[in-house]
C-alpha cells in the first residue's frame, strides 16, 4: 500500500520503487505486488530520464551520464537511455580533446 501512495498519491516513483520491491520480495507471487513493481520502475526510470535529458541540455554531461545509469539500473533495457548515455560520454571526451 505504501508504494501505491508514494507512485499516485505522493509522486515519489523512487520511493514507491522500494517500497515495490520490498513487497515483491515478501510476497513473489502476488499480482497487485508485481504490477505495483512495474509501475513504479516505469516511473521512476522515466523520472530518472527526463532528469538526465534536461542535464544534458543544459551541458552537465556528468549529470546526464548519472541519471541515465540511473535508468539503465532500473530498466538494462532502456534504449533511449543507452543511447543518449552514450551521445553524452562521446561529447564529454570530444570536449576534453580540445582543452
Amino acid at each position: 500500500r505504501a508504494g501505491d501512495m508514494y507512485l499516485k498519491m505522493g509522486d515519489k516513483p523512487e520511493k514507491a520503487l522500494e517500497a515495490a520491491q520490498l513487497a515483491s520480495t515478501l510476497n513473489p507471487g502476488s499480482a497487485s505486488s508485481q504490477k505495483l513493481l512495474t509501475s513504479a520502475k516505469t516511473a521512476a526510470a522515466d523520472r530518472y530520464y527526463r532528469a538526465g535529458l534536461s542535464s544534458f541540455r543544459k551541458q552537465e554531461l556528468d549529470a546526464a551520464i548519472k541519471s541515465w545509469d540511473k535508468v539503465l539500473e532500473i530498466d538494462p533495457g532502456h534504449e533511449n537511455a543507452k543511447l543518449q548515455r552514450a551521445q553524452a560520454i562521446e561529447l564529454k571526451e570530444k570536449l576534453s580533446k580540445l582543452r
